[in-house]
């Protein structure tokens, strides 16, 4: 009952003061002004977001009273820990937080095609918690894609509440979509062409300053909140050779091959999961889901997502702080420098195999959550593996610079976005002297997945099509348009 009175009374009053502003909706200025305040609401949620899963974080490390979970205790807690968090998950969608799916990028351009972007803005609140409490838990799923969907659903709820036309409630919802992407990674570029390769689309110029200035906004707004810290700390490129350039664009032709792996095993195992998890009772498939995950993390701990420390170790070129986040740790005294080495390769190696996996795992058993950072963490293992192999054969190789290309390339693969991952990582990264070889990795890694057709995460790349199979709208319009021209 409370809920529900929290609910409509929160409504209400973003109705009584953003409705004042729909005398102005006819102004040369409004639509910025419009998205200046999207922003600055998904800025504000977004910290919320990040207090949130700090919270839920603090509460399960006081359960295994740790630090963190890589601690012995930690490590055999994981399992029960990642359990007990998909149980609370299936207790709440069976109970307050009814009708919640998983929402992720694609349900944001379906609205945007099938229902002239609106978005119910009630269940986006409700993932943002869901995500939350399985991230801290041990869930594998990152936490971008609720985030988007958020975002989209404040710019369409402004948009309906104003009571705008069908053109301008899709362009904010996608600014709004831009300006959560913008938030959570610091970086507003990257949120801009993440929306545009992905969500939206192309966009005419109005629209486009729509997006800046959402992103920018939000961008802002986290930093105030937040603090403006990098999220991955990277040792600076003094420069990038010729002979680097050239490796790099094969790691980036190579990158979409592991992209094609990232998306072949996660879609796999979500069919795997869906089946096996089919007569199980609903209130328990994200705890099932959860105590697999925990089992893996457990024996594995950079599967987690609850911090970026591995992909932080990866680009920093530290093998050693991969190896003490994974029961390796323990053989080292007993091994050669030589073994230590393979001991690393294997680490690197196994969190990119299982990366994806339990990532749908997480997902596909109700739980909440992306593949953002995910995607991420898989490129960053395989550039950390790549460059350290290169390393044995080339003199002064930066075993970090691959790894940070690679998160890009990868990125970019799964996504089908030639310039996301390596704006993005570009941006989070604070490193100028690394965007050429990112951009160019990233291109070639996307080229790779459209050579060899395959399904990514980016549905706006995807004919959607309904039960009946029937072309997607657009491509009936276009179809349409092509006939009559011939």
């Amino acid at each position: 009952m409370s809920y529900h009175w929290w609910k409509i009374t929160t409504f209400k009053l973003v109705e009584k003061y953003i409705s004042r502003a729909a005398r102005y909706k006819n102004s040369d200025y409004f639509e910025l002004i419009v998205s200046g305040l999207i922003g600055v609401i998904i800025g504000f949620f977004v910290f919320v977001y990040h207090e949130t899963m700090i919270f839920f974080l603090t509460l399960y490390q006081i359960i295994t009273d740790s630090q963190n979970y890589i601690s012995n205790r930690g490590i055999l807690l994981l399992p029960i820990v990642a359990f007990s968090g998909g149980l609370i998950i299936g207790i709440l969608k069976k109970t307050i937080f009814r009708k919640v799916t998983h929402e992720g990028i694609e349900s944001v351009v379906q609205a945007l095609v099938y229902k002239d972007g609106k978005i119910a803005w009630g269940n986006s609140f409700k993932s943002i918690i869901l995500s939350a409490i399985s991230i801290a838990s041990g869930g594998g799923a990152g936490r971008e894609g609720p985030t988007i969907v958020l975002g989209a659903s404040v710019g369409s709820s402004i948009s309906q509440i104003l009571q705008l036309d069908k053109q301008r409630m899709r362009v904010f919802s996608g600014s709004g979509a831009a300006a959560a992407i913008s938030a959570i990674f610091d970086a507003p570029l990257g949120g801009i062409i993440f929306a545009m390769e992905a969500i939206i689309g192309d966009v005419k110029l109005k629209s486009f300053a729509s997006l800046v200035i959402a992103s920018i906004s939000a961008t802002a707004t986290t930093r105030i909140l937040v603090g403006n810290n990098p999220l991955l700390i990277t040792p600076q490129v003094a420069n990038v050779s010729l002979l680097d350039m050239f490796l790099l664009a094969i790691a980036g032709i190579t990158s979409g091959f592991v992209a094609i792996y990232y998306l072949k095993a996660y879609f796999w195992t979500t069919i795997l999961v869906k089946d096996a998890l089919k007569k199980v009772p609903q209130i328990l498939k994200p705890a099932i889901g959860g105590l697999l995950v925990g089992i893996l993390a457990a024996l594995l701990p950079t599967l987690l997502e609850s911090t970026y420390q591995p992909i932080n170790n990866a680009i920093r070129g530290n093998g050693y702080g991969l190896i003490k986040l994974s029961i390796f740790e323990y053989l080292l005294p007993l091994t050669s420098n030589y073994l230590h080495i393979i001991i690393i390769l294997i680490v690197s190696l196994l969190t990119l195999i299982l990366k994806p996996i339990s990532n749908a795992i997480t997902i596909a058993s109700g739980s909440v959550g992306g593949t953002f950072a995910p995607s991420i963490k898989a490129g960053a293992m395989y550039g950390f593996v790549l460059g350290l192999i290169l390393s044995f054969f080339i003199k002064d190789i930066n075993v970090g610079l691959y790894a940070i290309v690679c998160a890009g390339a990868v990125l970019s693969g799964t996504f089908q976005a030639p310039l996301t991952g390596g704006i993005i990582l570009f941006e989070i990264t604070h490193n100028y002297n690394i965007i050429l070889p990112l951009i160019l990795s990233s291109v070639l890694s996307s080229f790779i997945i459209q050579k060899f057709k395959i399904r990514t995460f980016n549905a706006l790349q995807q004919e959607i099509v309904d039960d009946e199979n029937r072309l997607h709208p657009m491509l009936k319009i276009f179809d349409e348009n092509t006939r009559k021209k011939d």
